[in-house]
């Protein structure tokens, strides 16, 4: 399911209870739905109606930054352990990937992995996406993220 701006916020709370329980802090739902900028959430449910899988993108740049109309941030990609090796992070990375491209123009992303994280590197390059020396450095209270950490 993609998350627009009248998702029921049941399927929101799925989303976000796939990617917290994986250790992947999601953005804001007003970002995931695409309200506050160009962006989008989507999320696998199973035949119950329970979350499995999700991934995200938005718009990160100012609309004015050089790259701010090209380069999206992609990735909260996580998948249930028991529902891993099914490919839902794949496939539900590169329906992002395309639907950022074809409804808002991004055509180049940005997603962050730590080093030796096989599961995302493996994704990445599936997708043949590739790395570079590029780092971000971010503030956070680590109070507010389990393990101290924004990305896996």
């Amino acid at each position: 399911m993609r998350l627009g701006p009248d998702a029921p916020a049941g399927t929101m709370a799925q989303l976000a209870g796939v990617a917290l329980s994986c250790g992947v802090l999601p953005p804001s739902g007003a970002v995931l739905r695409g309200i506050r900028k160009p962006g989008l959430g989507l999320v696998a449910l199973d035949q119950s109606g329970k979350g499995v899988a999700c991934a995200g993108a938005a718009s990160y740049l100012h609309p004015d930054h050089p790259l701010g109309r090209r380069q999206c941030w992609w990735g909260m990609l996580a998948t249930l352990p028991e529902r891993r090796g099914e490919r839902l992070a794949l496939i539900l990375g590169a329906m992002a990937l395309i639907e950022m491209q074809d409804r808002y123009g991004f055509d180049e992303v940005f997603t962050g992995v730590t080093p030796g994280n096989a599961a995302s590197e493996a994704v990445c390059a599936r997708l043949d996406l590739r790395a570079e020396t590029t780092s971000v450095l971010a503030f956070s209270d680590p109070r507010q993220l389990p393990g101290g950490r924004l990305t896996k």
